[in-house]
């Protein structure tokens, strides 16, 4: 596609503007999302993750396009941008790569990664090497719902956990200990990483352990040993290649993953399920859990429907879908 760089700048100028009540009040802000290139923007602090989902950009094109960020960022924000590193990220390619990432600003000097405060509680954002920097933005109200719950002790299972951020909102609301699940082993890395900051903030200890797995396998064994949880937060991707081959997809997945994670739920319990895929929608996840509580004797809970910022997240418009249930 051919790309007019005199109007991009003067969107990505528009749209910086449009969110200046965000990245006033947060370290982390998607500063653009528009529909008119397959472009994101994230702003962690003075450093940049740009997501490219259209064909390969050529050198110069990435010049330009580092040539304007630069350019706009400089007349919006107090600080210099200090790095921006640029992600090429097809939508039918599956498979990561590490050298689908790199700088396009500030490289030689830039650092790897950086800490961020949402809320009050710090997480690692990478932005060399990874599919993504680590911090799902559309969550950020879920992030604080969960971190004022207000539990009395309880255990939380966080299903997908990539990072970790989800269950570890989840203990600074109150939950005593975690259990977090993912696939990925450099992912429970992170999720380390992330913890061991937390545990500066928490006035009291918390306990988090690690499984590396598949979360599916990982909720069937915990039927079987009939394990309980007090809060459950299942976070799936939309499509994701299985060790096995197999490309798991949360469109068919979805009743089965609800279904089986009621089963893990205490009684009065909560249940957090997000997904950010077009066919799903709030009152189909909550379809879902009214009928398997009904089925499980859970009762009817109450539902809390939460997308992420429509200004934020245009092209997404807003993103995730999320619904947590209150079995109480």
């Amino acid at each position: 596609m051919t790309i007019d760089f005199d109007r991009f700048q003067k969107s990505l100028l528009d749209s910086f503007c449009k969110r200046e009540a965000l990245w006033k009040v947060h370290d982390a802000v998607r500063v653009y999302d528009e529909s008119a290139l397959p472009l994101v923007i994230e702003k962690f602090k003075d450093y940049a993750f740009l997501t490219w989902r259209g064909e390969v950009l050529t050198q110069f094109e990435e010049q330009r396009l580092a040539h304007n960020l630069k350019t706009v960022w400089s007349k919006v924000f107090d600080a210099p941008i200090q790095a921006a590193s640029l992600l090429h990220r097809p939508k039918a390619n599956l498979a990561f790569k590490e050298s689908d990432t790199r700088w396009i600003l500030g490289g030689v000097s830039a650092e790897r990664s950086l800490w961020v405060k949402e809320w009050g509680l710090p997480y690692q954002i990478r932005f060399m090497g990874h599919a993504h920097p680590g911090l799902f933005l559309d969550h950020r109200e879920l992030r604080r719902l969960l971190s004022e719950e207000n539990a009395d002790g309880g255990r939380v299972l966080n299903l997908f956990a990539f990072t970790g951020s989800l269950g570890l909102a989840g203990l600074h609301g109150g939950y005593e200990s975690l259990d977090q699940v993912d696939i990925s082993k450099p992912n429970l890395e992170w999720i380390r990483e992330n913890f061991r900051e937390h545990t500066k903030v928490h006035s009291c200890e918390k306990r988090m352990q690690v499984f590396a797995g598949d979360a599916e396998f990982f909720i069937q064994r915990s039927i079987k040993r009939e394990e309980k949880y007090d809060a459950i937060f299942c976070d799936p991707p939309s499509f994701a290649r299985k060790k096995t081959g197999e490309v798991f997809s949360v469109l068919k997945s979805y009743p089965t993953l609800i279904e089986n994670c009621l089963r893990l739920l205490n009684q009065e319990g909560l249940f957090m399920f997000s997904a950010n895929l077009e066919g799903i929608t709030h009152a189909l996840i909550e379809g879902e859990v009214n009928k398997f509580a009904r089925i499980l004797g859970l009762g009817r809970p109450t539902f809390k429907r939460l997308s992420g910022d429509k200004d934020e997240f245009e092209s997404s418009k807003g993103g995730m879908c999320g619904v947590i249930a209150k079995f109480r």
